[in-house]
């Protein structure tokens, strides 16, 4: 039988594995989920219960992972076989570039044609025959977040890596469209580049992890804030999170402002459209939600 729901939370679940009840509970409350790529089973679950609940699976575009068994990979490419085919990125001196807050991640060419072409295969392969409307591309990177200290081989500076990820984004919305799916990436900043919202939302929505805010207790100003509103309106499905050193509340309520201060700016600006949450820093563990997220 088909739940309905009339709320407009966004469930990032791509952490630790799955609890028990999550699902039902995700299936009472939220408007949009992204689960790890091979939760294909709790992708079908949703859909079969939730048809209107866009369900994505989460890819990353610029790393690969030494840690990641194939039967589980967050990444477009195993860490294996981007070493193999030479598609990770090196220093001068021939060393992997690994990212600095994040061990075991390591970036990959996505300036190389060969990579790209075939990490858009692999993941469409990959996503063309299960429950989920397509992907989250995580880590459509504006700036250097990650230590990569530029210039490598060919990419002079991040304005170059920016270039060559338009082009990588465009190549897996097209691969997914062909295969019936959308993608969704995380497109950081944003607002700091006219277009490049609704360039990388061309393909089915996109996702902004740092909307009104940088951090748990970093909130834009103003004029800050307002150059992201824009992104509630399109292209595609827009999901937003605000920044929530408390979670964006918790089963029993909220008990923060960030989460509500979110909510009503989502509302105020975008008439409920698209899907919303509020979490802490990588707080990707755990069903949040408080009850104005149902409103």
């Amino acid at each position: 039988m088909r739940s309905s729901t009339g709320g407009v939370g966004a469930w990032i679940r791509y952490g630790n594995p799955l609890e028990p009840g999550e699902l039902d509970f995700a299936i009472a409350h939220y408007r949009a989920a992204i689960l790890q790529p091979w939760e294909t089973e709790a992708a079908a679950r949703l859909k079969e219960a939730r048809p209107d609940m866009t369900v994505l699976a989460y890819r990353c575009l610029s790393s690969t992972r030494d840690f990641e068994p194939d039967s589980m990979r967050a990444s477009g490419l195993s860490y294996r076989e981007a070493r193999r085919r030479g598609w990770l990125a090196r220093r001068d001196n021939g060393d992997l570039v690994e990212w600095n807050t994040y061990p075991g991640h390591f970036q990959a060419r996505v300036w190389d044609p060969d990579y790209r072409a075939r990490w858009v295969e692999e993941v469409c392969q990959a996503t063309a025959e299960t429950a989920f409307d397509g992907i989250m591309a995580d880590n459509d990177v504006f700036d250097d977040y990650y230590d990569l200290n530029l210039p490598l081989e060919t990419v002079a500076d991040t304005a170059a890596l920016r270039a060559e990820l338009n082009t990588f984004v465009d190549q897996v919305g097209a691969g997914l469209n062909a295969v019936g799916k959308i993608l969704i990436p995380n497109v950081a900043e944003a607002r700091r580049e006219p277009g490049r919202w609704d360039r990388h939302s061309a393909w089915g929505g996109g996702f902004d992890e740092c909307w009104l805010g940088w951090g748990d207790n970093h909130l834009f100003d103003e004029a800050t804030a307002l150059a992201q509103i824009h992104e509630l309106r399109g292209p595609g499905l827009s999901i937003v999170r605000t920044p929530d050193g408390g979670g964006g509340g918790s089963m029993a309520g909220a008990r923060t402002s960030p989460g509500l201060y979110g909510l009503a700016a989502f509302w105020v600006f975008g008439g409920g459209e698209g899907a919303y949450t509020a979490t802490g820093h990588d707080d990707y563990s755990r069903t949040p939600w408080f009850p104005a997220l149902d409103a």
